[in-house]
């Protein structure tokens, strides 16, 4: 039973790591989406407004 408990306590232990690690990963890759769609959205406006002047 001992065995078992050590064995259960280290497979949580890495599971908890791992979800530590996607957790992260998740969390950056939404920002880095978030970031990319402001960029997008600056740079088409940016290139409107330099439309407009060339007129």
């Amino acid at each position: 039973m001992e065995n078992f408990i050590i064995f259960f306590n280290s497979f949580f232990n890495y599971i908890v790591l791992l979800l530590c690690f996607v957790a992260v990963g998740a969390i950056g890759g939404i920002v880095g989406a978030i970031m990319a769609k402001k960029k997008v959205a600056k740079n088409a406006g940016e290139e409107t407004d330099k439309k407009d002047t060339d007129k």
